[in-house]
């Protein structure tokens, strides 16, 4: 039992079985499109035959677990959903043990392109996935420090708050800062990482809720649910104040021992 209506493949079953090749997060979307393309058609109920409710009702339905990239990515569709023009997104290894995360400001696309070369890559109207900020010299020397750390972007998580443009008013710049903080908290309750590393004062003050500086912040580790968070300057203060160089490396292999990586 299956259909193709507007070009999309809708739920499937196999030998009265419903069939387990499909993402969570998928079968989400398309059975959401189904019933709005009904909706469009006029339909106010979903109408079924004796003979398919007799079916339904002895199928025998398979448990799929979620995997954690479809929880992620379904927490994330519901997030996205109330956030104004952008797509956010985390990125890297779902079973890290060092989750990162950073903050960055909506800009428009021509403004992205100008910032390339000396700080992280900004988003554009329309989104992008968070890895897309760490471009330029910061990403390279963001880059660095995970390989000094022997990781690599792939085997850390890094998730973003991103600030909307200033035009917006304060409120407003407030829940979504709300919004991406709370994305942020069910990512880390997903992937139980041993180690939360907030790089900037920004990121530090919007997730340990604090306005403590973050020199004062940084050199020790901090608390959420049992997990070590350390605070640190990012990648793109340090392009110009490389002296800050040492104080995040001190903090990096404080962050090593805990994780159980040696340089």
């Amino acid at each position: 039992m299956g259909q193709n209506m507007g070009g999309k493949k809708f739920l499937m079953f196999h030998d009265n079985k419903l069939s387990a090749d499909f993402s969570f997060s998928s079968l989400i979307r398309d059975i959401s499109e189904y019933f709005k393309l009904l909706k469009n058609m006029g339909v106010q109920y979903p109408d079924i035959s004796p003979e398919s409710e007799k079916i339904i009702k002895n199928l025998n339905i398979i448990d799929v677990p979620i995997s954690k990239e479809d929880k992620i990515a379904g927490i994330e569709h519901q997030v996205n959903e109330k956030l104004s023009c952008l797509s956010l997104h985390g990125t890297g290894d779902v079973c890290a043990k060092l989750f990162f995360i950073i903050c960055d400001k909506k800009v428009s696309n021509t403004e992205s392109k100008k910032n390339k070369k000396d700080g992280f890559a900004k988003y554009h109207q329309g989104g992008g996935r968070c890895s897309e900020i760490f471009q330029g010299d910061a990403g390279i020397l963001f880059e660095k420090i995970l390989k000094a750390m022997n990781l690599s972007r792939k085997n850390v998580y890094t998730s973003c708050i991103l600030i909307p443009d200033s035009g917006q008013n304060q409120q407003k710049i407030s829940n979504e800062v709300d919004l991406c903080i709370n994305l942020i908290k069910k990512q880390i309750d997903i992937i139980h990482p041993e180690v939360i590393c907030c790089l900037g004062d920004t990121a530090a003050h919007a997730f340990l809720k604090q306005n403590t500086p973050i020199s004062l912040l940084r050199d020790r580790f901090h608390d959420y649910k049992g997990i070590k968070v350390m605070a640190t300057f990012d990648p793109g203060l340090l392009l110009s104040q490389p002296e800050k160089k040492r104080d995040v490396w001190d903090d990096m292999q404080r962050i090593m021992a805990v994780i159980g990586n040696s340089s």
